[in-house]
């Protein structure tokens, strides 16, 4: 992330500010693949189905999971999706945990978390951040 030189920063300093963290939050929203959030979603599903849900186990297991099915993903970018369900209120073990609803969190969390950083969200990104999670 690209940091101004001086507190007195000028509007173009700003605007290249935020656009580097609206890139690296939209990196992090995403997960850093290049094919939709799907199928994390429903190895974390799988993976609570099976097991008690421990934040740091659970992450081991879903990502060796998601190895295993050929997906390219790190233990923080698990941890996360974790996260970000569990910043939304998901309460895991309590027979909640569907493919859907937990993308539904993660999509209201992803979008809650550009209005938080008054990013622009058009029809489009809403559209592109339902795909890739939903």
């Amino acid at each position: 992330m690209r940091r101004c030189a001086s507190r007195n920063r000028s509007p173009n300093c700003q605007d290249t500010r935020r656009r580097s963290d609206e890139d690296e939050l939209c990196g992090r929203v995403v997960l850093h693949q290049e094919r939709p959030a799907c199928d994390t979603i429903t190895q974390i599903d799988d993976d609570v189905a099976t097991q008690p849900f421990q934040l740091v186990e659970t992450t081991k297991r879903v990502r060796d999971r998601c190895r295993a099915a050929g997906e390219s993903i790190s233990r923080v970018d698990v941890n996360f999706a974790l996260q970000r369900l569990l910043f939304s209120g998901h309460e895991f073990g309590k027979g909640q945990d569907t493919p859907t609803l937990l993308a539904r969190r993660s999509t209201d969390n992803a979008l809650g978390l550009c209005g938080r950083e008054q990013m622009v969200i058009d029809d489009a990104a809403t559209n592109t951040v339902n795909r890739w999670l939903c």
